[in-house]
């Protein structure tokens, strides 16, 4: 058994309670356990009000709950909740267990260390590694805990919230686990959260930007394409490159919201160069999110009729994540968009999954090497083995090479003799706006610079 002293056990001031708007009499009806309000009058005027040097809140969530719901029923999940708030309270014997919503539980502690914290959920996940006898079935229960603990009297009253969110964290772990927040992380990760409400407002405020960088031809010494690169505008933080947020935007909805605006944007931008005279192509990188979202192909179709442009001058960009959800489906999309003209890239070769079969079996046409092979080519030998390796692979499989992140002449005279298609990186351009881009392009091609 896991002892613990009960933290509070005074009677509650009717003034507090009138004053508030809390019952003193409530529980929930399902497990017996004091709810949500409780919680809250307990950490906003109790704590808040008390002399405690530190506090500290654990929430426990039922990992997939739904899916027990899905397969037995309603019924039968809350006879689950009940089993588990009775372990849980068994558990932590001397403290006060509160069930906050559905499925969330929570229990609160004054003048405990971290360590402690840490000991006594290593302990509630190693208890419930086994599995629970539920009415002739035995279900492995799968707890995610949400740790905060703060010294900041001024944070007793964001407890819950803290712990909310360090559950969240907590629930990006593939097997049960637990997160602990304390006052040392917790700017960064409310920042995150305000960061992601403000993305919110930039898709509806029109703060969102393309910048574009150039890609150089090595046959042709000439500007023949572009990466569309996403770029925030904040009106406090300045320009916030898509590296910083995008992580964000891919754990909600919001990725798709931005998606539609960066292809929408690439096809109008495109039909704008074309009329201008700039024969380029623009790639764009798609989210593993909006790869699989059923309109993506009509998306397209209707943008190449919307804007009156050839599907050849597209470069679809997929990373080698998107390959791990369902391959088959992805290389009948790739085959799709490559009848249409669209031309189809493998971002970030050689950082992550992707296997030989995959340049097997998918229908591709560009291979785009991994930046740190470049960046690293000069200073590790088995770097610049793989780089030379992967350039010869791809153009014996008929593919075209990008090199990114190319920084000087001596990494862009290797990948000349090297036979790579492609380069981009600071050497040739940043990322740049638009007009900058065109006058570049302008520029650069007119002149065709001796150095390359």
């Amino acid at each position: 058994m896991l002892s613990e002293p009960k933290i509070l056990n005074q009677p509650i001031p009717k003034t507090v309670v009138k004053n508030f708007n809390y019952d003193p009499d409530s529980y929930d009806s399902l497990t017996g356990l004091r709810d949500y309000a409780y919680v809250n009058h307990l950490i906003t005027e109790q704590l808040y009000l008390s002399e405690y040097k530190n506090a500290a809140m654990l929430i426990f969530d039922i990992k997939s709950f739904g899916r027990v719901n899905e397969a037995f029923g309603h019924s039968f999940g809350n006879t689950v909740l009940a089993h588990v708030s009775h372990k849980l309270e068994s558990l932590l014997k001397n403290a006060e267990l509160t069930r906050i919503c559905s499925d969330e539980f929570a229990v609160t502690y004054v003048n405990k260390d971290i360590r402690e914290l840490e000991k006594i959920a290593v302990a509630i996940l190693a208890e419930f590694s086994t599995p629970l006898p539920i009415e002739k079935r035995f279900l492995y229960i799968n707890l995610t805990i949400g740790i905060s603990h703060t010294c900041d009297k001024n944070e007793f009253k964001n407890l819950l919230k803290s712990s909310q969110a360090a559950l969240r964290l907590a629930k990006k772990a593939p097997v049960a686990s637990y997160y602990i927040m304390t006052d040392n992380v917790r700017p960064s990760i409310f920042d995150r959260v305000t960061l992601e409400y403000e993305l919110h407002n930039a898709i509806q405020n029109h703060e969102l930007e393309l910048y574009y960088q150039p890609k150089l031809d090595m046959n042709l010494k000439r500007i023949t394409g572009c990466e569309a690169l996403l770029r925030w505008n904040h009106p406090n933080r300045g320009v916030i490159a898509a590296g910083d947020f995008i992580a964000i935007a891919e754990e909600t909805d919001l990725i798709l919201k931005i998606g539609e605006f960066v292809t929408d944007e690439v096809f109008k931008q495109l039909s704008e160069w074309l009329t201008k005279g700039l024969d380029v192509f623009i790639s764009f990188n798609v989210s593993v999110k909006e790869f699989y979202v059923s309109n993506f192909e009509q998306r397209l179709t209707h943008l190449v009729s919307k804007y009156n442009i050839p599907t050849s001058k597209v470069t679809i960009e997929i990373t080698e994540g998107v390959l791990i959800h369902d391959a088959p489906k992805v290389a009948g999309i790739f085959s799709r968009l490559r009848s249409q003209g669209f031309h189809v890239s493998l971002d970030d070769y050689g950082s992550g999954y992707a296997s030989l079969c995959y340049l097997e079996t998918l229908p591709l046409d560009n291979l785009k090497i991994d930046k740190q092979f470049v960046l690293k080519s000069f200073t590790c030998r088995k770097s610049n083995a793989i780089l030379n390796h992967i350039i010869y692979l791809a153009h014996n499989i008929e593919l075209l090479t990008v090199a990114e992140g190319v920084e000087n002449k001596e990494q862009l005279d290797l990948l000349k003799d090297l036979g790579c298609d492609f380069i981009q990186g600071y050497y040739l351009s940043k990322p740049l706006p638009k007009k900058d881009f065109e006058t570049l392009y302008n520029c650069y091609n007119s002149s065709i610079f001796l150095h390359i």
